[in-house]
């Protein structure tokens, strides 16, 4: 395997991500197996995707499940630190419920912003986590989630454990242009004036650990232990209790 750049960054080996991954200087991911070559996929507002990561021995294992990787690149170009806006669960067509998911920040340059609202516009509980490498952060099915970055010359990359069929209401944080605070590169947040309501910011680091989750790599975890994730779905909102 090649020299990882990330080293210094991250402080961790590609191989400790259970997956035959290494990076491009700017952060894209280099497939060492061509079996999960992904083409790279935008996300709104500002980041990529590379979807459905699952390695073919892998997939019998929890099929309903889907294991991603965004990366959100850096940018001078603007006042504002660049995010990727996931959105919240929109009720599914047929079972009607809404998904969690779990967020693994890979890098000390990431952030992961929770909202949590049952009218648009309105905020009930904002909550920045403050994420260093391999640790976690528990998305409640009734929360908003956004990943940022908050470096000027590095990338932030993030992996995703969701429901496989989940779809995602992006567009009402779309419409308000983005969460209820914004933050700045310099650290503050500044209120988004297009929402009626906003609750006072909470600030949490991110969770070294979570029940059976340790600060290991999400994906090594998912394939020990796979029924270890039946919560995701059908989705049991008791199991996110205490996350944020």
């Amino acid at each position: 395997m090649n020299g990882n750049p990330f080293s210094r960054w991250g402080g961790f080996h590609p191989m400790d991500l259970a997956l035959p991954l290494d990076w491009h200087p700017d952060g894209t991911p280099i497939f060492l197996r061509g079996d999960i070559i992904r083409p790279a996929r935008p996300i709104a507002p500002h980041g990529l995707v590379y979807d459905n990561l699952i390695l073919p021995e892998h997939k019998h294992l929890r099929p309903e499940l889907q294991f991603n990787l965004h990366l959100i690149p850096p940018t001078v170009t603007d006042e504002f630190i660049p995010s990727i806006w996931l959105g919240k669960s929109y009720p599914d067509a047929r079972r009607g419920f809404v998904f969690g998911r779990i967020i693994q920040a890979l890098d000390a340059t990431c952030r992961v912003t929770l909202q949590r609202w049952t009218e648009p516009g309105k905020i009930t509980d904002f909550v920045v986590m403050i994420m260093q490498p391999m640790q976690l952060a528990m998305v409640p099915p009734t929360y908003e989630c956004v990943l940022s970055n908050v470096s000027e010359d590095m990338p932030a990359r993030f992996f995703e454990l969701r429901a496989y069929e989940e779809v995602r209401n992006t567009d009402t944080i779309s419409s308000l242009d983005g969460p209820g605070y914004r933050l700045k590169k310099d650290g503050n947040l500044v209120p988004n004036d297009k929402y009626d309501e906003l609750s006072i910011p909470r600030f949490h680091p991110g969770l070294d650990g979570f029940r059976f989750m340790t600060r290991r790599s999400l994906y090594e975890m998912f394939t020990h232990y796979p029924r270890g994730f039946d919560f995701i779905d059908p989705p049991h909102d008791e199991f996110f209790a205490g996350s944020v």
